[in-house]
C-alpha cells in the first residue's frame, strides 16, 4: 500500500514517517502545488493523509481536484480542531483526525485502510467473453473473487456471487501480481483468496464465502504446504503498523 502525507508542517510530517515508514512505502510532500505536480504526472497512492490547510492552500479543495482524477484513493484528513469536518465530507474520506491525537489513533486508522485496501480497494480487469460470445472487459474488485483455477489454456474465476468467468490469463502471472494482496498458491492449477480460507490440512484449503455458503475444498500441493500454512497464519493474524 502506497501511502503520501502532505503538510507544511515538518513536525507531523517526521511524526508519520516514524510510525509507518517502516512498514509501507511513504511519499512527503509539503506544500499542495507538489502534490498536485505529482498526481498531474500520473503518480498515483492507495492512501493520501493531508491537512485540511496547507500554508495557504486548501486541503479540502485539493482533495476535490485529486477524487476527481483518482476515485479509489482513500483519504484521511489531519486538522488542529473539528471545525471543518462537515466540509470534507463531499470527498468520502475514511477518518478526520485531530492532530494531537495519540499515535496509536492513527496507527489503528491506516491499519483500517490497510484492510481496506488488501480486501476491496484495487480492482482488476480480465477481457471475458459474454454470452453472445463477444469480449468484454470485467472489473472485479478482490473482495469479490475466492478463488483462481487454470484449466484447458483457460483462466477460471470463481466470484463470491456465485458467478464463474473464463480468461485467457496465466495463473503464475496473477499469482506474483497478487500474492502481497492476500492470495496464496495452493496447488500449480489454483489460486485462493486468504480472506474466504476457513482452513489449511493435508487434506487441501477449506474455503467459504459465507456461513450460508456449503465450504469449498481446494487442493494443496504437498510442496506447498508449509508456504500456504504460513501465508495463513501470517494473514490472519499479522497486519503492518
Amino acid at each position: 500500500m502506497n501511502i503520501a502525507v502532505c503538510d507544511n508542517d515538518e513536525r507531523f510530517i517526521m511524526k508519520v514517517r516514524q510510525i509507518i515508514a517502516q512498514n509501507y512505502p511513504l511519499t512527503c510532500f509539503h506544500s499542495a502545488q507538489e502534490l498536485l505536480e505529482s498526481y498531474q504526472a500520473g503518480k498515483r497512492f492507495d492512501l493520501l493523509i493531508l491537512n485540511v490547510i496547507i500554508g495557504q492552500s486548501s486541503g479540502i479543495t485539493i482533495a476535490k481536484i485529486i477524487r476527481k482524477m483518482d476515485k479509489q484513493v482513500m483519504l484521511v484528513f489531519i486538522a488542529d480542531d473539528e471545525t471543518l469536518i462537515n466540509q470534507t465530507l463531499e470527498v468520502k474520506p475514511e477518518r478526520y483526525l485531530l492532530k494531537d491525537s495519540d499515535d496509536d489513533i492513527l496507527c489503528q486508522t491506516i491499519r483500517r485502510c490497510y484492510r481496506h485496501y488488501r480486501d476491496e480497494c484495487r480492482a482488476l480487469i480480465f477481457t471475458v467473453r459474454n454470452s453472445r460470445g463477444e469480449k468484454e472487459h470485467l472489473a472485479l474488485t478482490l473482495a469479490e473473487i475466492l478463488y483462481f483455477e487454470s484449466a484447458n489454456r483457460l483462466l477460471m474465476i470463481y466470484t463470491k456471487a456465485g458467478q464463474v468467468y473464463a480468461t485467457e490469463a496465466k495463473i503464475s502471472a496473477l499469482s506474483a501480481l497478487l500474492h502481497d494482496k492476500g492470495f496464496c498458491s495452493c496447488h500449480r492449477s489454483y489460486l485462493v483468496n486468504l480472506a474466504y480460507v476457513q482452513a489449511v490440512s493435508a487434506g487441501g484449503v477449506t474455503i467459504r464465502s459465507s456461513a450460508e455458503q456449503e465450504p469449498i475444498l481446494l487442493p494443496l500441493a504437498r510442496s506447498k504446504k508449509v508456504q500456504v500454512l504460513n501465508d495463513f497464519i501470517a494473514y490472519k493474524t499479522n497486519e503492518p503498523c
